[in-house]
């Protein structure tokens, strides 16, 4: 157990670890979250799955009270953990630098089948697909991938608990008292420390409204730390939402609607779009292609909302799905309106400076199942959207009546398409419909150039995403026909 006696705000987890912890198995190598050298273990106190994160974009004190789990403390040189040992056996390490990470996922990935793991579970058949997603976020600079899978498929036959906790992080009272870090428990509480602070900015927006020196709040910290970690700036106070009750929950509400807090996580909401009747296949497969595990493990929802970036996965979709954002100011008073009134411009929004997103809101008339939506990257896994287009369509009697077409990458903001809808609303779905509609959303949208992608290149995949999710629905349609008269 490590009393941390004095943290500045801004001090990462990564930092404290090689620094003053001295551990300094972690690496550092991008500082941005991308690369997975500095990946660790959290964990809960009292259990739960263990999850891996970036320590280098984690702040300290966001790891106050929990396990936190290191390459030192998963073996050693004389009994090396059975991932470290397969690292050897199948010379999955070249240079090292990235070395470590790679072992703290796949011991991440090991714990979370253990703990899952039933009475029949066949351990000799480990899962390649599991074994490559498992070290999704993790970069080898010297295209070592090859040996590392086979490590992860070797070491996974021999899965044995982690004996020895590199680092109980607890908090002390000279930090309570400074106040540096505030993580309130409730959303009462977390008002009362926004009221007190006088005004309170985000990360993204501080230094340029000339307030560095105040209040930042806070979520999963996963793009809102680059503004210290790339731009060294030092907040003096943070105010993180992530342990906020109210702020955690999905819930169903009794009239059919669902409503997802703004610090639920992009992990918990694959978890949950995975399941049942909350299946949602379009933002599964959104989802496991946000970022890396390490950053599904932070990153929130009302985070990705609030940055404002244009090319944010989530706002295209909840445009689609017609989904209303709660937002609560200081004094608790809430507001609502639809997501697709929420951005101004290039990184600006309606958020007025005493308020904050506390929920999303998904109408009961919403089946997520209908979604459609494409993810268009350089790279398949871990890697920024050039363009995602998400489109919800409703067919009655082979006429189109509800269309939400949203696009991201293609405007200064996440971008709902109405004169394209406008197109499809009230007809029949043919083909010629189909390139009209085609063609409207190619006058609609005004892509740019940049290093992602050229403004030729986002045109033609938007219309290749709209055309394909016109046909998948006109095919089922067609199904749908014959099925009726066979």
């Amino acid at each position: 157990m490590v009393d941390v006696v004095t943290a500045p705000a801004h001090q990462s987890l990564l930092d404290y670890l090689r620094n003053d912890a001295e551990l300094r198995g972690t690496k550092e190598g991008c500082a941005s979250g991308d690369c997975g050298a500095c990946t660790v273990i959290v964990r809960e106190l009292d259990g739960g799955k263990p999850r891996t994160v970036n320590s280098c974009i984690t702040p300290l004190c966001a790891a106050l009270g929990k396990q936190v789990i290191t390459v030192e403390g998963v073996g050693t040189p004389e009994q090396p953990h059975p991932v470290q040992q397969a690292m050897v056996d199948e010379h999955g390490s070249q240079c090292g630098f990235c070395t470590p990470g790679f072992v703290m996922s796949l011991v991440a990935a090991q714990l979370r089948e253990t703990s899952n793991a039933s009475s029949d579970t066949d351990p000799s058949k480990p899962d390649r697909n599991q074994a490559v997603e498992s070290i999704s976020g993790n970069l080898c600079r010297c295209t070592g991938y090859r040996p590392i899978v086979d490590a992860a498929l070797s070491a996974a036959c021999q899965a044995i608990p982690v004996a020895n906790l590199a680092t109980d992080i607890k908090p002390s009272s000279q930090i309570a008292k400074a106040q540096s870090y505030q993580r309130p428990k409730n959303l009462a509480l977390l008002l009362e420390s926004l009221h007190a602070s006088g005004h309170t900015r985000t990360l993204e927006n501080a230094e340029a409204a000339g307030e560095a020196s105040k209040a930042w709040l806070l979520a999963g910290a996963t793009d809102g730390f680059l503004e210290v970690t790339q731009r060294y700036l030092d907040p003096t106070q943070i105010v993180d939402l992530t342990e906020v009750d109210e702020l955690k929950v999905i819930t169903s509400n009794q009239d059919g609607s669902l409503t997802i807090g703004a610090a639920v996580t992009h992990e918990e909401a694959l978890q949950y779009f995975s399941q049942g009747n909350n299946e949602s296949p379009a933002i599964v497969d959104v989802l496991k292609r946000f970022g890396s595990p390490q950053i599904r493990a932070r990153g929130t929802l009302g985070g990705n909302i609030a940055n404002a970036s244009p090319i944010a996965d989530w706002p295209p979709m909840l445009m689609a799905l017609n989904a209303d954002l709660i937002l609560v100011n200081t004094r608790g008073i809430e507001r609502e309106l639809p997501i697709d009134q929420f951005y101004l411009g290039y990184k600006s929004t309606v958020l007025r400076s005493d308020e904050l997103i506390k929920a999303v809101q998904i109408p009961a008339s919403i089946n997520a199942k209908r979604l459609h939506a494409r993810k268009i990257s350089k790279r398949f896994e871990d890697d920024i959207s050039s363009t995602l287009g998400a489109i919800y369509l409703v067919q009655e009697n082979l006429i189109i009546t509800e269309a939400r077409i949203a696009y991201g990458g293609v405007a200064a903001t996440p971008l709902r398409c109405r004169t394209t809808e406008s197109v499809l609303l009230g007809k029949d779905l043919t083909p010629a419909l189909i390139e009209q509609a085609i063609a409207a959303l190619a006058e609609e949208i005004s892509p740019i150039t940049d290093v992602r992608a050229s403004a030729s290149y986002r045109r033609h995949a938007s219309k290749a995403i709209l055309q394909d999710a016109l046909e998948t629905l006109d095919v089922e349609m067609d199904q749908h026909t014959q099925g009726a008269h066979s």
